[in-house]
């Protein structure tokens, strides 16, 4: 146990810094009538004065529609140095179970489309699968997607995105792990 600690720690300490949760690895597991309100925010100040004092605002609410659908409608706002706090893009997140949650391999296809609404900035649609397998005391969790934007401004590329998650349920208060994001 010890041994998994220093391991734990070691990855946090050595990671670039510094290190900021834009994105979230997605869990598979979907409950009929459950609601979400989400709400993030971003301030920067860093080495770079031109960026200093930038800030992002994320408001967002999910709702389990049935057992085996989730869906999410989120928008962001900015507000630049030199402009007044202003709307920034919606998406429309949707997740449909496959397995359901009780299967030993909870899968899940993911679907989140966004939609900007400033001419610098491109549309995009994410899509792939979430899976969710538990090892003994582990959870781990994998998304697999591949991001496609459209628009004035988009590039002509599809890339692929992962997330994972790995926790190790120490106690029923704490549960250390990591994340890995590409």
């Amino acid at each position: 146990m010890k041994y998994l600690i220093r391991i734990t720690l070691s990855i946090f300490l050595l990671a670039p810094h510094p290190v900021f949760a834009v994105e979230t690895v997605k869990s598979p597991l979907i409950y009929e009538g459950d609601v979400q309100l989400e709400q993030l925010g971003k301030y920067q100040h860093d080495s770079s004065a031109k960026r200093d004092d930038e800030k992002e605002y994320d408001l967002g609410v999910a709702y389990g529609v049935t057992d085996r659908w989730r869906t999410k409608l989120q928008t962001e706002f900015e507000e630049k140095r030199s402009a007044n706090l202003h709307y920034k893009n919606i998406n429309w997140e949707n997740i449909v179970s496959l397995t359901g949650n009780n299967s030993t391999l909870p899968t899940t296809l993911y679907l989140d489309v966004l939609a900007a609404d400033r001419p610098d900035s491109s549309h995009s649609a994410l899509m792939g699968i979430i899976m969710l397998k538990e090892l003994g005391p582990t959870v781990n969790m994998v998304n697999l997607f591949l991001r496609r934007e459209f628009g004035d401004t988009a590039s002509d590329k599809t890339s692929f995105v992962y997330r994972f998650q790995s926790r190790y349920h120490l106690y029923s208060y704490l549960d250390p792990g990591f994340e890995l994001w590409g």
